[in-house]
């Protein structure tokens, strides 16, 4: 009785057949190699939390993050939760170090390196949103030498999958993601092939999102909704792990203040041993070589830069 009456809480009704809590799921930097890869997802989300709250969970994927304001419970990028002040963070992704993941190049174009495909390519990102072109634009690209010309040719789209197709596509030069084998998941996606790694990004998280269920209820479902399993995403998220959202402060606080949470000598450069948010070091990925560090500019000097032009690449 305990969960149905804490998921009428969230609901905010005291019925005696409670209605289905609804989790908003919005991803667009996870692969998906299907739509029946995502339905499966889902259908494991619903039931591992159902099973929890002791009540019926509906879950559905979001394509508009600003109708993520009216759902009690969220699953989603990082780089929109560091935004989200009423989120509760309960658990984040993981891979199988525990750590947070590479954004990496992948592109078509052989024999270009990954700074000249920056500098003079045209680069698909995933989030039509807006919040992961901030991150990249603001911890990767912010103080790098011509960052304000390869702000103008970001192409946002729609999620990794369109960004990867398009790459290997050859409609654009290249895609920046999540670091992972993606022609395994997808042949078609085989000649997009990985041409170096920048920083690590935060994978996703769960939350309860605080301004629907109420503070009180919140707190009461945290117990419950921290030791949740839910399901992994093959070759990205191995698993999830119960954390508070303390690692997502950093990556709020540098997005506000339009600063870099890293040294920016370190930006297009080898990853450090850097644990800012699990707390442990992420060791070099296999693959290509990173690329090498690269001239900046002076410290405290962040210009603002104009938003990538919108554009669905099928």
């Amino acid at each position: 009785m305990t969960g149905i009456c804490i998921a009428w809480l969230v609901l905010g009704a005291a019925t005696t057949e409670p209605e289905a809590t609804s989790v908003a799921v919005y991803l667009p930097s996870i692969f998906f190699a299907g739509a029946e890869e995502k339905a499966i997802f889902l259908s494991a989300v619903e039931t591992a939390i159902g099973e929890k709250l002791g009540a019926p969970v509906m879950a559905s994927f979001s394509a508009d993050p600003q109708k993520l304001r009216t759902q009690p419970l969220w699953i989603v990028d990082a780089g929109l939760a560091s935004l989200a002040e009423p989120l509760l963070v309960l658990q984040q992704a993981a891979t199988t170090s525990g750590a947070s993941r590479p954004v990496s190049l992948f592109s078509t174009s052989s024999g270009r390196n990954a700074f000249e495909l920056l500098a003079r390519g045209t680069i698909a990102i995933p989030d039509a949103g807006g919040v992961e072109r901030a991150v990249l634009r603001y911890w990767l690209l912010l103080d790098e030498p011509g960052a304000e010309g390869i702000a103008k040719r970001v192409k946002t789209v729609r999620d990794a999958r369109a960004a990867l197709s398009a790459a290997a596509a050859g409609e654009i030069d290249g895609a920046l993601v999540y670091q992972a084998d993606y022609g395994r998941f997808d042949p078609r996606l085989a000649d997009a092939e990985e041409i170096s790694w920048l920083q690590e990004l935060p994978l996703p998280v769960f939350g309860i999102n605080r301004a629907v269920v109420g503070s009180a209820a919140a707190e009461r479902m945290t117990d419950l909704l921290q030791s949740v399993r839910l399901p992994p995403v093959p070759g990205i998220i191995q698993s999830w792990t119960p954390t508070r959202g303390g690692n997502l402060a950093l990556l709020a606080r540098s997005l506000r203040q339009r600063a870099s949470p890293v040294s920016r000598d370190l930006v297009l450069a080898s990853l450090p041993a850097f644990g800012t948010f699990l707390g442990s070091e992420l060791p070099p990925p296999p693959g290509p070589p990173p690329l090498p560090a690269s001239i900046v500019m002076p410290g405290g000097r962040y210009p603002d830069l104009p938003d990538p032009a919108r554009q669905t690449v099928p």
